[in-house]
């Protein structure tokens, strides 16, 4: 990795059938929404709690999210159901940028 962003504010999304992405991704867990302004579409990560409890594992950027282009949370990670993605809740993650 080349930087990493420690204590990152997140949440979790999903997304309906049919629904796509900013960046033409197809939208799949592991596709994490940015403020494409400071995280390009295309970035790669991994991403994980300080305390290693709670890991989303590698990610690209491939959407953008009101409330990252707001500055209210850092990142929004994309869970393959409603359920999932409100189990997430708002998590502090360290953000592993890979080179």
């Amino acid at each position: 990795y080349s930087r990493v962003q420690r204590g990152a504010k997140t949440t979790g999304y999903s997304v309906r059938p049919g629904q796509g992405t900013a960046s033409g991704r197809a939208p799949v867990p592991g596709i994490v929404a940015v403020d494409p302004r400071k995280i390009p579409y295309g970035t790669r990560m991994y991403i994980r709690s300080a305390d290693g409890q709670f890991v989303y594992g590698c990610a690209i950027a491939g959407e953008t999210g009101t409330a990252m282009t707001e500055g209210r949370v850092d990142l929004d990670l994309l869970y393959g159901s409603y359920q999932e993605s409100c189990y997430h809740g708002v998590r502090a993650v360290d953000i592993y940028f890979l080179d």
